[in-house]
């Protein structure tokens, strides 16, 4: 459900401010999560997207099993959408 560019990320990271000092507390972070996500599609050189496509759902075979912003048509017409219609 998030929509922001990759310039959006790092000017709010720019002006994050901390809660705990470094090293000494272990927190869950969807943030966190995202700019791995963000650093290893920037070392790939590839959009995140495409990167799970290549490394993770196509060896495996998950046919279906993509981001929203790269369905195909006939994938947006099974979606489950949590969210409404878009």
């Amino acid at each position: 459900p998030y929509h922001y560019t990759r310039e959006d990320f790092y000017r709010w990271l720019g002006n994050y401010k901390l809660k705990y000092a470094p090293g000494t507390k272990s927190v869950y972070s969807n943030v966190g999560y995202g700019f791995l996500g963000l650093i290893l599609a920037t070392v790939a050189n590839t959009s995140y997207e495409e990167l799970v496509i290549r490394e993770l759902c196509d060896p495996l075979g998950m046919n279906d099993t993509r981001t929203f912003d790269t369905f195909s048509d006939s994938q947006k017409e099974r979606l489950c959408d949590f969210y409404g219609p878009t």
